[in-house]
């Protein structure tokens, strides 16, 4: 609701801070979601989930920020939407307070944190989190990412399964994830 409040000339919120909470509560609290599931179902430790939080907050904002630059840059052929409703809109974004160029970086930057929090752990476990990742960075928004299923420790992904397989497909695979 707050997102929706800040819409519009001169409804944006007023700082860069404003927006960081608004999508630190939207899209960055479903990542987090998702991803602390998979670790508390894996059984992972306080530490872990720490860091596992830190890795979903960044991956979060990387959607969001990517999700404004496309809004800024692509076609509809990409987006499979009208680009540049943001902007037409007045809608407060990255890209609006910082630019294409800064926002991109940011990314960049938010990427390497998330990644960088995945740097304990064995390669071969940390691989599909870091792909996830790479993949929301360089895609995000231009194409839908469907993760059915994920279990941090060892992100499991069930593509096209439906809910009630894919539910089924993580709990066999959970012994492998502990």
């Amino acid at each position: 609701a707050v997102d929706m409040a800040c819409e519009g000339p001169g409804a944006a919120p007023a700082d860069l801070d404003g927006l960081r909470y608004i999508h630190a509560n939207k899209t960055g609290a479903m990542v987090i979601a998702a991803v602390l599931c998979g670790a508390h179902l894996a059984g992972a430790s306080a530490g872990d989930v720490s860091r596992l939080r830190m890795y979903a907050r960044c991956i979060g904002l990387v959607y969001q920020v990517m999700d404004d630059v496309f809004d800024a840059t692509a076609s509809a052929a990409e987006l499979g939407k009208t680009p540049g409703k943001d902007a037409k809109t007045g809608k407060a974004t990255y890209v609006s307070f910082i630019g294409v160029d800064a926002s991109i970086a940011l990314a960049d930057e938010l990427t390497a944190r998330a990644k960088a929090q995945l740097s304990r752990y064995p390669a071969d476990k940390a691989a599909p989190l870091v792909a996830l990742a790479d993949y929301v960075r360089r895609v995000g928004t231009k194409s839908p990412l469907r993760t059915d299923a994920c279990v941090a420790g060892g992100l499991v992904h069930y593509p096209s399964a439906g809910a009630e397989a894919a539910a089924e497909a993580a709990e066999a695979d959970m012994p492998r994830c502990r």
